[in-house]
């Protein structure tokens, strides 16, 4: 799932983890954002930042909401293909 501010990802995490603590939570981060390198470095980085397009996954911060104990992986994705990816979901999912 898109990680922005945390709540939704986390939120839905914290319930299906209760439910089968076996399951696997992946959070889609873009390039630009800080999540990815700070889940498995716990380095906040700056110099990770800069600008993207893409809107609602990635930040510059470390939101309160962003419990990373319960995101087991983060993947980076381009603005490129997280829009041909919604498009697709959308198409595809409705």
């Amino acid at each position: 799932a898109g990680v922005g501010t945390g709540g939704t990802m986390c939120g839905v995490a914290k319930y299906l983890k209760e439910k089968n603590p076996a399951v696997y939570t992946v959070g889609i981060d873009t390039y630009g954002s800080v999540f990815k390198k700070y889940k498995e470095t716990g380095i906040f980085d700056p110099a990770e930042i800069y600008p993207y397009k893409t809107e609602g996954i990635g930040e510059d911060i470390l939101p309160a909401n962003v419990d990373f104990d319960l995101i087991d992986e983060f993947i980076k994705v381009t603005d490129k293909d997280a829009a041909i990816m919604t498009r697709r979901l959308a198409r595809e999912e409705g």
